[in-house]
């Protein structure tokens, strides 16, 4: 009887872990390309915090990337987590873009600590996406 029980526990939760796999979204090299262009983007425009004037291209051309991000994630079936980390992601960029647009001189230690922060959570994003089942 307890053999009986313990197949029937091990087949249940193998059984789950196959139900999640099943409603979760699929890889998508699209999806990841993109975050893959903010988590890079974001680190090589670290060295040009101290001008204002090309970090406000980047910062502009960041937050490009990051819209598309969103807006392709948002239209994914099954996509719910992802699309909450890269709604987050899209408004941390969003406060650099607007930092950039509405002030004529930015801090540099604002700016390095900002993509910082955008680079690891979009690295982040992309570990998770990556783990996703291909198809």
């Amino acid at each position: 009887m307890k053999t009986i029980f313990a197949l029937f526990l091990a087949a249940s939760l193998s059984g789950c872990a196959l139900i999640d796999a099943y409603f979760m979204a699929k890889y998508d090299t699209t999806e990841h390309d993109l975050v893959n262009k903010v988590a890079v983007y974001s680190s090589i425009s670290k060295p040009y915090c101290s001008d204002s004037e090309k970090m406000k291209t980047y910062a502009f051309n960041l937050y490009a990337y990051s819209s598309e991000l969103k807006n392709f994630s948002a239209h994914l079936p099954r996509n719910e987590m992802t699309i909450k980390m890269t709604d987050e992601l899209h408004i941390m960029v969003g406060e650099l873009n607007n930092k950039y647009t509405t002030s004529d001189r930015v801090n540099k230690t604002y700016c390095e600590l900002k993509l910082q922060s955008i680079s690891e959570s979009a690295s982040d994003i992309q570990k998770a996406i990556a783990k996703r089942p291909r198809t």
